[in-house]
């Protein structure tokens, strides 16, 4: 039995046996809390956990240990401080693991430096949003993000190639980046999950996820420092205020003090385009829409965005926003001679964000309206 506490993390696991007949007798044997860093067994301290490895607890005396990884963060061995073999682990292309391994209870944390739960021969891997089953080659329930992408199942692990992809959370995979391990954006699925190689020029952003995954790379095609900055950079994307694909106006303005000028990819879906309607769009071309005009004011998009050029697709109320490169605004304060209402406007927004550096939003996906 698992119990998760409000913030979502693993507080402890029980190990527990079943008997028989109608009456069901739980019989605890083994408790495991998680603290942070910390894991207690039976309450008492096991292990300290820190980058690239543990410090082992259960001794006289504490030994750290340290993972040895492949470049799909797989922990093949793990060794202690002085150089002494602790664990081996070798794997079946999903995570299953086979009989070479050695020091298999020292440490759960194997394929993908996912931890491994074998309570009763269970076997099933901790992804944090979903347990997978090395042995199924799937996960036990759906991907929470599955409508996203309807050609795949929403049981698979990576689209079904382990080789190529790792997936950190059980979710899918977006974030996009070049050969020299630099961002170049994000395919119709936004930021979330683990990264995609491309070529620079084989990228443009806001792709079709099939489209993505044909043209990716790998991360096996990198090197280790690339690699290393690479999966560095996925960790980090998650404190981005882009990470949801909503951008809000202190996000946008603290984003213009302190991101550097470096772009941000935001969801079309999430833009509120109220009051638009499609009387206000032509189809197949770009209209200009002030969602700061006082015809038709909202504020929550006009603030962030002023005016958008926006195209209606089709007759569902389908609509692009931006160019055809994903480009739907710059976040500055330029003025404009002759409009003075907007100039104004711009001067209030200007001194609310105070001293930064302009930068490009780029959107993926659709919106729509009425």
């Amino acid at each position: 039995m698992s119990v998760y506490p409000g913030g979502g993390i693993l507080d402890s696991t029980r190990v527990i046996g079943l008997g028989t007949g109608r009456t069901f007798w739980l019989r605890e044997v083994n408790t495991v809390t998680y603290a942070g860093n910390y894991e207690y067994e039976n309450d008492t301290l096991s292990k300290k956990f820190f980058a690239d490895g543990y410090i082992d607890c259960s001794g006289d005396e504490p030994v750290a240990c340290f993972y040895l990884k492949d470049h799909l963060g797989n922990v093949r061995m793990v060794v202690d401080e002085e150089g002494n073999i602790v664990q081996v682990n070798d794997y079946y292309p999903f995570g299953a693991l086979y009989g070479s391994g050695t020091g298999d209870a020292a440490q759960r944390y194997k394929y993908n430096g996912k931890e491994l739960d074998r309570m009763h021969g269970l076997d099933w891997y901790d992804y944090g949003a979903r347990w997978m089953d090395p042995v199924l080659c799937r996960f036990t329930t759906m991907d929470p993000l599955c409508e996203k992408y309807y050609d795949t199942s929403p049981y698979a692990y990576c689209a079904n190639n382990p080789m190529k992809y790792i997936d950190p959370d059980g979710r899918l995979i977006s974030p996009i980046y070049d050969p020299n391990g630099n961002l170049l954006g994000t395919d119709d699925q936004g930021l979330q999950g683990d990264a995609m190689i491309l070529k620079k020029e084989d990228f443009k952003q806001g792709m079709s996820h099939d489209d993505a995954s044909k043209l990716n790379l790998g991360l096996h095609s990198l090197d280790e420092n690339v690699r290393e900055k690479v999966m560095a950079s996925v960790k980090d994307l998650e404190s981005r205020p882009d990470y949801d694909g909503v951008l809000t106006l202190s996000e946008a303005n603290n984003w213009y003090r302190n991101g550097n000028g470096q772009p941000l990819f935001v969801d079309a879906s999430k833009i509120n385009l109220s009051p638009m309607t499609k009387e206000d769009l032509h189809l197949n071309k770009v209209t200009a829409y002030n969602f700061l005009h006082p015809m038709h004011t909202n504020l929550e998009t006009g603030l962030v965005y002023g005016t958008l050029g926006i195209t209606l697709l089709d007759d569902t109320g389908k609509v692009r926003m931006g160019n055809k490169d994903g480009l739907i605004d710059i976040y500055d304060f330029d003025y404009q001679k002759g409009r003075l209402f907007r100039n104004f406007a711009t001067k209030i927004g200007e001194i609310v964000a105070g001293q930064g550096r302009k930068y490009d939003i780029f959107g993926y996906g659709y919106g729509k309206v009425n």
